[in-house]
């Protein structure tokens, strides 16, 4: 984007400064805005690699960062005048399964790789050293800690490698003499694009691809920058993805379209049919919570049943931010993508 378009985020503030090549958008308050007071007379978002930002923090260079993993809590922890936040994250971290690449078109199969993946591993691999542990994810649309909350995903997949092996062998995926199993002259090889640089995203991908290996499939991670993230995301560069986004609404039903309608941007594996859409697309317009809960689970669990995304973890939400800086951090449902509340409210406590 090199053409900002600040009235399409009208509120407290409103661009001062854009800088797309050196990744940097700043804010000043908005003479326009209507409600109560900013009170900050600017604020800078900076894009950077996660390494990069977690060294701008204890240098002093940004007032917070979010903390990612052991390493990263670590260094932070010894920050003089660093306050680190806690809470529970609304995200989900699916991996997608494209549907539509020649080895995966056949469900059986995506379900067999999807059996031969034990995700308490790669959440054990995720939490590590964050003093963290949680349920395995079951929905996109609800959290364990939720009123409605089923474990669809959890009635469909379980973990089991002989399992996965047997239904690969009915699939018609045979082992060759290299372990690889083939099917018509070709080789189940499947490619894993991982984004950024983080220390647990190459250790999950790492021990993703042994699972795959012990089943008879060959995964090729390929490294690629944080900047990279919306070219493998659009054009669907990838056999298998890791991928995240956050919820902001505690009434997840109400976007479930978002996750299993068919011409959903979100909706990249493209698993669920078209002919699923109209009855997603009412769980919405039910006139009750406990009707759309009902409605959304059977559609979800239906949806599930395509076999073209698996829940792996939700995780904890830890902010490293500068002593005095005010409602912003691990905010769960509160305010935008679980950060902070409304803007305006962002400030420096007086001392």
């Amino acid at each position: 984007m090199s053409n900002p378009h600040p009235e399409w985020g009208a509120g407290p503030y409103t661009i001062s400064k854009f800088d797309a090549k050196g990744g940097t958008v700043s804010y000043k308050p908005n003479p326009k805005w209507w409600g109560a007071k900013p009170h900050l007379d600017e604020f800078t978002f900076v894009q950077m690699e996660e390494s990069a930002s977690v060294n701008a923090f204890k240098n002093g260079q940004i007032d917070a960062v979010e903390v990612q993993d052991a390493e990263q809590l670590n260094q932070v922890k010894s920050v003089k005048g660093a306050d680190l936040r806690r809470g529970t994250t609304t995200s989900n971290n699916p991996l997608v399964f494209n549907s539509t690449s020649p080895q995966l078109k056949d469900p059986a199969v995506r379900k067999a790789l999807m059996e031969g993946i034990d995700r308490s591993q790669l959440a054990k691999i995720t939490f590590q050293g964050l003093g963290y542990t949680e349920p395995l994810p079951g929905s996109f649309n609800l959290y364990p800690f939720q009123k409605g909350y089923q474990d669809n995903f959890g009635k469909l997949v379980k973990f089991d490698a002989a399992k996965a092996k047997k239904d690969l062998d009915a699939a018609g995926w045979k082992p060759g003499s290299d372990g690889v199993r083939a099917k018509g002259g070709e080789k189940l090889e499947l490619t894993f694009p991982t984004i950024g640089d983080r220390s647990t995203t190459k250790a999950r991908a790492t021990a993703l691809a042994q699972m795959m290996k012990d089943i008879g499939v060959k995964l090729d991670i390929k490294a690629h920058p944080s900047a990279d993230f919306n070219k493998v995301f659009t054009q669907r560069a990838f056999d298998i993805f890791g991928m995240g986004f956050i919820s902001s609404d505690p009434n997840g039903m109400l976007y479930i379209c978002q996750m299993y309608c068919s011409d959903s941007t979100l909706n990249v594996s493209r698993s669920v049919p078209k002919s699923m859409d109209k009855e997603t697309k009412a769980v919405t317009n039910l006139p009750s919570l406990d009707r759309q809960l009902d409605a959304g689970n059977k559609v979800e669990f239906k949806a599930m049943k395509t076999y073209g995304v698996m829940p792996t973890y939700n995780g904890p939400t830890i902010w490293a931010v500068k002593k005095g800086l005010a409602n912003y951090g691990a905010a769960q449902f509160y305010g935008n993508y679980g950060v902070m509340g409304p803007p305006e409210l962002i400030g420096w406590q007086k001392k």
